[in-house]
């Protein structure tokens, strides 16, 4: 049987960045409250680092299967659209490199994807991806961290816009550019 930390000794632990985001245990240390008070600052770090690269002032923000996801990344749209970014908010799940190839597609200053990755079910997370489509560097999450750590909020005199997007489209059309799938079939079905 797996021991865990108490949730109250974990909701006063500072948030870090590890590889390629934050995570936490759900309800305990990754909570509703942590995540609206870290994603408009990530939003903020990857403006002040990809700002000018990206055609506009847009966050794609996507999510994983796992439990609360889909009401985490509503949280966390809503929280950056109103520290004044428009957000392309994704209509379902879907994974990860979808969501860092709709960043590079929409020219966003990044994502902002709801995942855990390989952690076990009870936590979740919140990958931070850059214009390029690729995980920012560990200077961002250290930008996002500094911002916390000051109490630093993301205000705006403005909301921004907040739309939906299918992630999957695209995403399966750039595969499909990307792989022989022909070739693929055709080795299948001469290893059958």
């Amino acid at each position: 049987m797996a021991v865990h930390p108490s949730p109250a000794s974990l909701a006063n632990k500072p948030i870090t960045f590890g590889t390629d985001g934050w995570r936490g245990l759900i309800a305990a240390d990754f909570t509703f409250e942590r995540l609206i008070r870290v994603a408009p600052l990530a939003a903020k770090a990857l403006e002040k680092e990809y700002g000018s690269k990206a055609g506009n002032r847009t966050i794609v923000v996507g999510y994983d299967r796992r439990f609360l996801s889909e009401d985490f990344a509503q949280a966390t749209a809503e929280a950056v659209q109103a520290a004044g970014f428009d957000v392309l908010l994704s209509e379902s799940y879907a994974p990860t490199p979808a969501f860092s190839w709709a960043a590079k597609q929409h020219d966003a200053l990044g994502a902002l994807v709801i995942t855990a990755s390989h952690n076990p079910g009870g936590y979740s997370g919140l990958k931070v991806k850059g214009c390029f489509g690729g995980s920012v560097p560990p200077e961002v999450t250290k930008q996002i961290e500094a911002m916390l750590q000051a109490d630093e909020t993301a205000t705006a005199t403005a909301a921004g816009t907040l739309q939906t997007f299918n992630p999957w489209q695209s995403y399966c059309e750039v595969l499909r550019s990307k792989v022989d799938i022909p070739a693929l079939q055709a080795r299948s079905q001469a290893a059958n």
